[in-house]
């Protein structure tokens, strides 16, 4: 799944009977690879197949010279001097007699097809070498570096939604020679190397993934690609993206600081937060029940960093009265992790973290029975590893079964595919239930290269941003994008993402411009919607660690606005307003439209 633009993408991949993306990624690049093989085939026989009929086409030429009778050795002695043909060698006196129309076309057909053969087959042995060097001039390409497995399954991902892609891999990596019979420039050289960053074309690319699998080859490539990115500036050339893996959780928080406060430089530097990236893609999926008007209530299984990324993304999207539970192994650790950065809390509005059993177990019937405390749940989402989280799905929803609870959207983390999935749904009795377990968080979400990139968000995020500067405000955050603090950023990442939301409010849903309509908002669902989005604005800022305070103080963390909606100046609710009428125009930056929501799951409203 990508962000807004890959919507209708989103819809379909949730639906029960559908096919895990990552598979259907390894089906288009087989295709792909079938394909070039089938023509390069294609190729072979075709000029096998004039060159004989050229030949053939001599043959007969000399054949109709003869005079007399035709002997097995005149054949064969015909046969001879048209394959001569090949090198322009005629014999004299069919040079001074007549010749037939057959060989006239022949004499210059078989030389020409020969040195056309010749040439292709050179060609052929060239292209890997040719792709190479022209790699350092290729414009607006993405570098995906390193040798790990997601290197792999990014630049496919790459080649099945068109985006251009240079790879540059390290040496004596194993995927080389798969990755040229897709027709990609490959790169093989030191990740630390610039030379290696320069023959990959960074001069002219849009943008880097670094993938290298390790923490000490990512932050060499890193080094190398920001020396180039400085040079890109001397040139005067826009700033070069780079999204960066790390695996180390306090390595990529103190990189991940320093980049915010590095905006504006020769280069656009962020971590990337895999979890965060699956988490994100949950948004549109869940729209329906994060919308809803009364209370609603989304149960989170599971004790990894996905659960509790997933439980932030709820909690920033969900009504002032919906509740978020997360049941775990550890609900203290849990809670103290998710807390973590926000010094003296430990609780939250609607969050509700509850102890579970063991492992398999998580979800266990004394910890489904106190999430009912906050109302029977409207969703599940549940992750572990593809085994386990698959078990916590089928325990959860036999018991919700047995209390007479009625279906409701389960969404469960597999890995792998749809195999521990369809096995699910054939467990289940109840066919309403079997068809609203669907699974999230494949290779293929994991991998999308425009999520790792922040592709579509940004780009949303921008529309968001410039709206809010159509305004003329004051302050730290009344500045271009290039400037913007990450901190101001990230809330405009995050305003982007509740336009899904919004629109479930108004039981609407996103869809591809030309299968919707405008959005046209009349003052009285602004203003319902603007109280919406100050709600969400306030947890978006609590959970950064802002606080109320009577003047603001960007330093400090402290505003003045961190209050109920109905308490604030007209002046600062035009602020909300504007969030608002400005969904027309991040919709169409996205090429998005508006239309009436369609029965997910058969999500009841």
């Amino acid at each position: 799944m990508a962000e807004m633009a890959d919507m209708a993408e989103t819809e379909s991949k949730v639906e029960g009977g559908a096919e895990d993306s990552y598979r259907s990624i390894e089906k288009v690049i087989e295709s792909v690879r079938l394909d070039r093989e089938k023509a390069m085939r294609l190729k072979v026989y075709v000029r096998m197949g004039m060159t004989a009929a050229a030949f053939l086409l001599g043959w007969w030429g000399y054949l109709t010279t003869h005079a007399g009778a035709i002997k097995l050795v005149d054949i064969a002695n015909y046969a001879y001097q048209a394959s001569q043909l090949l090198v322009f060698n005629m014999p004299q006196g069919v040079l001074h007699n007549q010749i037939p129309w057959q060989l006239q076309v022949a004499r210059f057909a078989l030389p020409g097809l020969a040195i056309y053969g010749s040439v292709m087959t050179y060609l052929d042995m060239v292209r890997a070498p040719l792709a190479t060097w022209w790699a350092a001039r290729k414009r607006n390409h993405v570098m995906v570096v390193g040798g790990s497995a997601r290197t792999l399954k990014v630049t496919k991902r790459c080649v099945v939604v068109g985006i251009p892609v240079v790879v540059v891999l390290p040496e004596g990596d194993g995927t080389v020679k798969e990755l040229r019979t897709l027709g990609l420039p490959v790169i093989v050289g030191s990740l630390d190397s610039p030379d290696t960053f320069q023959r990959a074309g960074i001069a002219g690319a849009r943008a880097t993934l670094l993938l290298a699998g390790s923490d000490a080859a990512n932050l060499r490539a890193l080094l190398s690609a920001t020396e180039e990115a400085e040079r890109r500036r001397t040139a005067g050339q826009e700033p070069l993206e780079i999204a960066c893996e790390l695996q180390s959780r306090m390595m990529s928080g103190m990189l991940a600081a320093s980049m915010a406060e590095r905006r504006g430089g020769a280069a656009e530097c962020h971590i990337i937060d895999f979890d965060d990236v699956i988490a994100r893609q949950l948004l549109p999926v869940l729209a329906p029940v994060l919308g809803r008007r009364d209370a609603p209530h989304l149960v989170m299984i599971g004790s990894d960093e996905l659960a509790l990324q997933v439980a932030r993304r709820l909690l920033l999207n969900i009504g002032e009265n919906g509740h978020v539970t997360v049941i775990c192994e550890n609900a203290e650790a849990a809670a103290r992790n998710f807390f973590q950065n926000l010094p003296g809390r430990t609780d939250f509005l609607g969050l509700h973290f509850l102890q579970g059993g063991s492992d398999l177990a998580a979800a266990s019937d004394e910890a489904l029975e106190a999430a009912m405390a906050a109302g029977s749940p409207h969703a599940l989402v549940i992750s572990g590893s593809d085994e386990i989280a698959m078990a916590r799905t089928l325990q959860a929803i036999r018991w919700l079964r047995a209390r007479g609870e009625p279906p409701i959207p389960v969404l469960v983390r597999q890995r792998a595919g749809q195999t521990l999935a369809r096995a699910g749904r054939l467990s289940i009795p109840d066919g309403d239930w079997a068809a609203r377990l669907a699974t999230f968080g494949d290779d293929g979400d994991e991998c999308d290269p425009e999520a790792l990139l922040r592709g579509h968000i940004d780009r949303l995020a921008r529309a968001v941003h410039q709206a809010y500067l159509d305004l003329s405000p004051e302050g730290p955050s009344a500045v271009p994008w290039s400037g913007l603090a990450e901190t101001f950023r990230e809330s405009c990442r995050r305003q982007a993402d509740h336009v899904h939301i919004k629109l479930a409010r108004l039981c609407l849903e996103a869809c591809l411009e030309q299968d919707g309509e405008a959005l046209v908002l009349d003052p009285a669902r602004i203003e319902d919607l603007a109280e919406f989005e100050h709600w969400r604005w306030c947890v978006d800022r609590w959970l950064d660690g802002w606080t109320l305070g009577e003047r603001k103080d960007v330093a400090a963390q402290i505003s003045p606005h961190l209050k109920p909606y109905a308490q604030l100046d007209e002046a600062i609710k035009e602020f909300d307003r504007a969030a608002v009428r400005n969904i027309p125009a991040v919709l169409a930056a996205a090429g998005l439209a508006a239309r009436p929501q369609g029965d997910i799951y058969g999500m009841a409203r």
